[in-house]
This record gives C-alpha cells, structure tokens and sequence, in this order.
C-alpha cells in the first residue's frame, strides 16, 4: 500500500491473470486448473498448499481483479490497477456458469466420438458398436453406417482409434517444459511493447468523464430521495461497468502493440491442454478439443483424417518449418502463437515464407 493505493504484487498478479486466461479457455476442469495454478506457483498464502477448489472458484468470481470490488453486496469502482480486462473476467464467468448447468443425458455416451466422424469414402455417417464373444472378451469398433450405398470401408477398432487420436494430441502438444519459459517470454514482450505505447483516446476520455458526472447526479438523485436505494445502487453498477469497460478500451488502445499476445497466450494454453490429453481418461475433453483444432474429421482405410484449424495446422507441421531447427527452442511457440494470429487475421497470408518473426 503506498499513498492509499492499491499496488500490484509483482509475485502474484501474473500468476492469477494466467490462471483467468486458462479458465477461459472453457476447456479445463477445476482439477486441471488446480494444477496449473500450482505449476504457476500460485499456492495457499497460508498453506503453502495448492488452492481449494473453493478458493479457486472464489478468485475466479472476484470483481477485483478487473478493477473494482464489491462491499455489502454493492459494487465500487476500485483505484487500483486491474490485472485483468472485464471482457476476460466476463468470459470466465460465462465459462463457469456453463460448467454449473446440468448437461443432458448423451446416448452414445459410451462410444464418445460418434458424431465427429464420417466416412472417407461415401461420406455417411460413422457409427459404433459392441459385441462380446462367448470367451466373454468385449469387441468394440467404430465403422460406416454405409446407408444406401455401396461402400467398401471396413471397421476400425477402438483401441486403435484411440492409438490413432492420442498420436494427435502429441503432435501439437506443448512439451511440460516449454509452458513456463513461453508464458514468462510473452510476459516480457508485454512490458517492453507497454513501454512504448501512446497517446489515449480522447472521444473516451470524454465519455468517461460524462459517466463520472452521471455518477455524481445519481448520487445526489438518491440522497434528496429523487431514487430509491435499490434503484441507486442498479444504476451505479451499471454506471460503473461502462467506465470500466471504456478504462480497459482505453488500456488496448495504449497497448496496441499487444493485440496479439492474449489470443496467443490462449494457443499456449490450449496447446498445453494437448499435452495432459495425451494420456488422459477424460474422452469427453478429448472430444472437445478434436472439435476445436480441425474439422471435417474422417476415418477412410482405418487412418484418422481431418483439417486442422487455423494456428493448429502450423503446430501438426512444426518440424517442417523453415528454419525450424535454427530456432531456439524457448522461441519456437513464440514464433507459433505469432504466425497463428497473423495467419487467424489476415487469410491471404498462405505461405509461411511471407511471414517474418
């Protein structure tokens, strides 16, 4: 505390922003955030512990972090730095309520991937069965439902699937040892590209300072009785998250230089989540990232096919860069995560040779 002013802990609040920008990803289970968090080094202050479940799902909800704070059920407008942007924290709080919900009973629960895949051949759907012998030993496969037409594609077993898709997940996992040292580089481009930003907007300043006069009004408004408490109280907060939402417009707008390190530092992330998947129990979470890193997924002559998307298809051909065995292994997903955004944002850029680090 300095001045009566909130100040950053520089050994915490990248460690937190990192955790927001994990759940965020919608991807993650508490249990993986838990172990990400303590990979972080965010632990317990008491404990020295990993977070509780409890604690996480506490500082995930905190309004702090975004810039304000809540007292007596009422939200204030805080004088400290956020560590986070609202739109992130909203995000996360999408993403935690969408875990809440009760999801509905799945048919085909036990044979997780039907519905991703079609076949290579006619195109029909593929469908999966299970057959136990008289040996009692239980035969499970996945095969076209070669619906009114003539197809010769013959089935492909379980295990084999599995074999297959895990095979995948290693190919665009990001290795254990390479999470720390890419999250801490993309943290220090931040801070040398923050450094050099500039002037604000004024069009936002103006309406900041509109909605503080707003603020004062509907103040005096509720103590001569104009509103009642309640009404007060709906409106501030109203008021309040449009100044933070234009504050944080303002904050891009300095740091426009960094437009592409949150959508990177979600590929990291993600790319990271590949590497727990690949020995991972959890099918459902493995469905779920199949669908996120390619599309049109087929099995044709018992091999998996499918289009990567967009960064995904840089990191499934990675060894295959240009120049790749030149770059540092701690700049390799560095280099990634840039083409991967320019690649999302400018789609006639089709060569990776019209790209330069």
């Amino acid at each position: 505390m300095k001045n009566h002013t909130i100040l950053k802990d520089p050994e915490t609040w990248q460690k937190v922003r990192k955790l927001f920008l994990a759940c965020a990803v919608g991807k993650y289970t508490l249990d993986h955030l838990q172990k990400l968090a303590l990979s972080f080094g965010l632990v317990s202050p008491r404990s020295k512990r990993k977070l509780s479940n409890a604690t996480l799902q506490r500082l995930l909800q905190n309004p702090f972090y975004y810039g304000c704070f809540q007292y007596k059920g009422e939200l204030y407008e805080g004088v400290h730095e956020p560590i986070i942007s609202q739109q992130l924290f909203e995000k996360v709080q999408r993403v935690m309520s969408d875990r809440g919900k009760p999801k509905k009973e799945n048919q085909d629960y036990n044979f997780i991937y039907t519905g991703i895949f079609k076949c290579g051949e006619c195109g029909r759907a593929i469908t999966a069965e299970q057959h136990t012998k008289k040996s009692g030993l239980v035969f499970r496969y996945y095969r076209c439902t070669k619906k009114d037409t003539d197809c010769q594609q013959k089935f492909l077993n379980e295990n084999d699937l599995f074999a297959q898709l895990n095979d995948i997940f290693q190919k665009v996992a990001l290795p254990d040892g390479w999470l720390k040292p890419i999250l801490n580089k993309l943290d220090q481009e931040e801070k040398e590209i923050s450094q050099s930003s500039k002037s604000f907007a004024q069009n936002l300043q103006r309406e900041i300072g509109e909605i503080e006069v707003k603020l004062s009004k509907v103040l005096d408004m509720q103590l001569d009785g104009s509103i009642s408490l309640e009404e007060y109280k709906k409106k501030k907060e109203e008021l309040i998250n449009r100044k933070t939402g234009l504050k944080q417009k303002l904050a891009d707008f300095e740091r426009k230089g960094n437009y592409w390190l949150e959508p990177m530092r979600n590929f990291i992330l993600a790319a990271h989540q590949a590497n727990l998947l690949i020995n991972s129990e959890n099918l459902e979470e493995k469905r779920s990232f199949l669908q996120k890193i390619g599309s049109n997924w087929q099995l044709c002559d018992k091999k998996v096919r499918f289009e990567a998307l967009n960064e995904w298809a840089l990191a499934k051909r990675a060894p295959r860069f240009p120049n790749w065995s030149g770059i540092a292994e701690s700049n390799r997903l560095l280099y990634l995560g840039k083409v991967a955004y320019y690649r999302c944002t400018n789609p006639a850029l089709k060569n990776l040779n019209d790209f330069s680090v």
